[in-house]
Parts: structure tokens; C-alpha cells; sequence
């Protein structure tokens, strides 16, 4: 039962980005377009904050938080501006930082860009697209 409320929070929160940014139409921008805190940059990602969704969970430092929000009612929801996680060696660094801070990743449940990190009885999904991320917690699992 659980796999199907996070497939259906996968597809909510897939079909609201879709909603709320033009990305088919929109031209993706070259590196030296955007403001140096999302630029990709060949080095590795080392330096982390904390997220608003939870303090014990990691964010990229530069990270802006954006104002979109959750029509879910059943899922706390961040949706964070950072250009570079679909870089493979950035993700990997970003998800070491992550697992160093005590959260247990579940590669057999991820589906696509969608990462399970587990910590304690918390649950957190990560999705990963082009210039944003967003962090969720179904309410099911928030303490």
C-alpha cells in the first residue's frame, strides 16, 4: 500500500512541475547564464546546509528555496533552485553527503530521478531534474 501512495505522490508532484514551469518549451540556458551559485561546475559538490523540511537532512549549499508548493495535503513539500544534480559525479558527491549524515539511501525503490532516504522511522524522497530538486515526506512518515 505504501509503494502505491508514493507512486502516486511521484506522479502529483511530476505532474505539478509540469504545471508550474514551462520546461518542454523553455530552452535549457548554457552554465555561464545562470548565477554563479547554479552554475555546474566540473569540481565535486562538498559543501551542505541544512534543508527546511529537515534540519537533520542535507541541501547543497546555494540552494534556493523556491515558493512553489504542494497541492498534496498527504506530503510535506520543498522545491529547491540548484542547477547540477543530473551531473552523475555531483549527484554521487551530494548523496555521500547525505549518507554522512546518518540517512540510509534505498536504491531498490528508486524510480527514475525519485531517491528513498531513510533515517530512523523518517522517510524522505529526492527528485532530481534539470534546475530544481525537491525534497518530500509523505505525512504518513513526518515525526
Amino acid at each position: 500500500m505504501i509503494r502505491y501512495f508514493i507512486l502516486g505522490s511521484i506522479i502529483l508532484l511530476s505532474l505539478m512541475a509540469c504545471s508550474q514551469t514551462n520546461t518542454l518549451s523553455k530552452a535549457n540556458p548554457s552554465s555561464e547564464d545562470l548565477p554563479p551559485a547554479q552554475q555546474s561546475k566540473s569540481t565535486p559538490l562538498h559543501q551542505t546546509t541544512t534543508s527546511s523540511i529537515d534540519p537533520e537532512f542535507p541541501i547543497p549549499e546555494g540552494a534556493k528555496k523556491s515558493d512553489k508548493k504542494s497541492n498534496d495535503p498527504q506530503t510535506s513539500y520543498v522545491r529547491y533552485d540548484f542547477t547540477g544534480l543530473t551531473d552523475p559525479t555531483k549527484r554521487q558527491n551530494y548523496f555521500e553527503q547525505i549518507k554522512k549524515a546518518g540517512w540510509t539511501e534505498h536504491p531498490d525503490e528508486q524510480m527514475g530521478s525519485m531517491h528513498i532516504f531513510t533515517k530512523g522511522n523518517k522517510r524522505l524522497q529526492v527528485i532530481i531534474h534539470d534546475d530544481y530538486f525537491t525534497l518530500s515526506i509523505p505525512k504518513a512518515f513526518a515525526e
